[in-house]
């Protein structure tokens, strides 16, 4: 999370190369920032794609200078395997904060998780999509953009785990900090959720409350209202 912020303030800076640098970092500590890769693209400055297409290159040829084609080739097979083997045992882990999990522990894991992960990805994708069309009423749009797309890197990624939801710490500022320019019903509802958010730790609930709540995906609920209160300050052209 850290570089994809100073990424942003790179791009509030007009350093679009070291931008898109930062991109890659982000990228190498975190693979879930490759959601961030085709938005670097449809922004379409020019220096950010092509610092961020060097970077990328280079990370994906250094293994091969240090192992050799066939053993680097061979490594991303192997952790692509561990990756895809691993999903499914960590499903049913209450700390497990992702889409598919949820819908996991409502309905058992199998086609009908799996159908209603793919179609809220699809409707939080539409949602991401919408908040980019929308940008140019907006001095710097790319400060909600990255919020949101931080927001649902944990919740899209089968193996969202709780910790991961710190990158979302942004959107809880944005929301924080322009709270009064939500609609009247909204704001109540946000600002109880990320307070629900907060204090969802098994310290404050208790193990019992904490466990059922989480049980009940109780977090990744919660997270729904944040995302709509994202796009809402994009459609109110407040970010």
């Amino acid at each position: 999370m850290t570089a994809v912020v100073a990424a942003v303030l790179a791009m509030k800076w007009r350093h679009e190369s070291l931008a898109g640098a930062l991109v890659v970092v982000a990228v190498v500590l975190k693979p879930y920032a490759v959601l961030l890769l085709p938005w670097l693209l449809v922004r379409r400055k020019w220096d950010a794609v092509l610092a961020a297409t060097i970077g990328m290159i280079v990370v994906l040829i250094l293994p091969v200078a240090r192992y050799g084609f066939a053993a680097a080739v061979q490594l991303h097979v192997d952790w692509f395997h561990t990756v895809v083997t691993s999903v499914e045992p960590a499903l049913l882990n209450i700390d497990n904060v992702s889409w598919l999990a949820m819908y996991s522990r409502w309905f058992g894991a199998g086609a009908r998780a799996q159908a209603l992960t793919t179609a809220t990805v699809v409707t939080a994708l539409a949602a991401t999509v919408y908040v980019f069309r929308n940008r140019r009423a907006v001095e710097f749009p790319e400060l909600l953009e990255v919020s949101l797309l931080l927001t649902l890197m944990p919740l899209m990624s089968p193996q969202g785990w709780e910790y991961t939801l710190l990158m979302a710490t942004p959107a809880v500022v944005c929301l924080v900090n322009y709270r009064d320019r939500l609609p009247a019903l909204m704001r109540p509802l946000t600002m109880l959720t990320l307070a629900v958010i907060g204090l969802s730790i098994y310290d404050v609930m208790g193990l019992a409350l904490y466990g059922a709540f989480m049980r009940a995906s109780g977090v990744t609920i919660a997270f729904f209202v944040v995302i709509a209160a994202l796009v809402t300050l994009r459609r109110q052209e407040v970010l």
